[in-house]
C-alpha cells in the first residue's frame, strides 16, 4: 500500500477498480473484487489532494499539491498523463468530472476553473466567491455547477456560458461541502455551524429550472 496517510479513496462506476491517493506522492489502483494492485505511480510533486474517476471508469483525474491537474489513461500502463498547471498560488482541493466526461473542474483558490477534458484548455473560470472554494460538483444533467466557498455562499452557475444563477447566504458560516441529489431535484449544502440546508433546484432558480 502507500507510505504515507491516504488522501482520497474513489470507486469506479463500473465496479471493477479503486484508486487510492497519497501523501506519498503516489495514486494506487486495486482491483475491487480481489483487493490486489493492479498499478502504482508516482502522480503528482508532493501531495496527491484527491482523485476522480472519469464516468466511463477509463480515465482519473488527480489534483496535486504542486497545483497541477493530471488526467491518467489507466487501460494501458504507460501513465503518461495529460498535465497543466490550474491554479497559480493554491494547491487544488478537488477535481470533479461532469456526466458527459467532457468536462473537469478544479478548486482550490476562490474561483472553479472548467476544463477540456480532452486537452486541458480552460473552458471557463467561475469567478465571483469572496474567499476559497471548499468544494463544488455538476448537477446530474450537467446543465448547471454548484460551489461552496470560505465567504458563507452557496453559488450556483449554468456551465454552457459560466454565469452566475444565484447566490445562497442562508448559512451564515463558511460552506464546507455541497451535492446535488442524483434525480437532480435538490441541492444540498453543509457548513462549519453544523447546518444542513436542503433546498429544490425550481426554487433556487425559478428562471432556469424546467421539470421533465
Amino acid at each position: 500500500g502507500h507510505d504515507a496517510s491516504v488522501t482520497s479513496l474513489v470507486v469506479s462506476s463500473d465496479g471493477r477498480w479503486v484508486a487510492t491517493a497519497s501523501d506519498d506522492s503516489t495514486i494506487i489502483l486495486w482491483g475491487a473484487r480481489d483487493a490486489c494492485i493492479s498499478q502504482e505511480w508516482i502522480a503528482h510533486d508532493g501531495q496527491v489532494r484527491d482523485l476522480a474517476f472519469s464516468p466511463d471508469s477509463r480515465y482519473i483525474a488527480s489534483a496535486g499539491e504542486d497545483r497541477k491537474v493530471a488526467i491518467w489513461d489507466i487501460s494501458g500502463s504507460a501513465h503518461q498523463p495529460l498535465f497543466w498547471q490550474a491554479h497559480e498560488n493554491v494547491p487544488i482541493r478537488c477535481v470533479v468530472f461532469s456526466p458527459d466526461g467532457r468536462l473537469l473542474l478544479s478548486t482550490g483558490d476562490n474561483a472553479v476553473k472548467i476544463w477540456d477534458a480532452d486537452t486541458g484548455a480552460t473552458v471557463q473560470s467561475l469567478e465571483g466567491h469572496e474567499g476559497r472554494v471548499t468544494g463544488a460538483c455538476f448537477s446530474p444533467c450537467g446543465k448547471y455547477i454548484a460551489s461552496g466557498s470560505n465567504d458563507k455562499t452557496v453559488r450556483v452557475w449554468r456551465t454552457s456560458d459560466g454565469a452566475c444563477l444565484t447566490t445562497l447566504s442562508d448559512h451564515g458560516h463558511w460552506v464546507s461541502h455541497v451535492a446535488f441529489t442524483p434525480d437532480g431535484t435538490m441541492l444540498w449544502s453543509a457548513a462549519g455551524n453544523g447546518t444542513v440546508l436542503g433546498r429544490r433546484l425550481q426554487d433556487v432558480l425559478p428562471d432556469e429550472f424546467v421539470e421533465d
